[in-house]
């Protein structure tokens, strides 16, 4: 015995059904709480706002790191690239880059955001004695330590899009 499938206009109206109460139940909540239109933008426009904040903090970090003085200075609303502390010769960030929280201010022009970071310090051996003037001709001019901190930044939106307004390590 073959079964043959046939589909008719309700096996299709019913495939549809299930299809589109998903939908229905992810829209369900935001009706019954009463989110109207504008909220809903709102929301959406802080989303969009904190994930691209986010690409311009991985950005900075990855243009510091390899030391894009040039790359570096785009980012940033005065041209300049900052200095964090002496010696700082690369920033790791810890639980996956997420920031403790983007503050965006009421108008959306303006926003702050804490990551938890490491910065590995660079310290350059120092001294004119012997051993000193040794390690400097075999090639070692400097250790590293890592520290803790963490890394502050403001963000002022422009007109093509948010820029780093100041950035510190502490």
């Amino acid at each position: 015995m073959e079964d043959k499938s046939m589909t008719s206009r309700r096996s299709f109206l019913k495939s549809g059904a299930m299809v589109a109460a998903p939908v229905a139940l992810v829209a369900t909540p935001a009706v019954a709480a009463g989110v109207g239109d504008e909220e809903l933008r709102m929301r959406l426009a802080r989303m969009v706002d904190s994930r691209a904040i986010e690409a311009l903090n991985r950005r900075f970090v990855s243009q510091f790191n390899a030391a894009d003085e040039r790359g570096l200075a785009a980012l940033f609303a005065d041209g300049r690239a900052p200095e964090l502390g002496r010696g700082i010769a690369r920033l790791v960030l810890e639980d996956a880059a997420e920031p403790e929280g983007i503050e965006l201010s009421a108008d959306g022009s303006r926003a702050r955001a804490t990551y938890v970071c490491r910065a590995e310090v660079e310290h350059i051996l120092e001294g004119h004695d012997t051993l000193m003037q040794m390690a400097r001709l075999q090639g070692n001019c400097a250790h590293r330590t890592s520290e803790p901190g963490e890394l502050r930044i403001d963000y002022v939106r422009r007109q093509g899009g948010w820029t780093i307004e100041r950035v510190r390590l502490g």
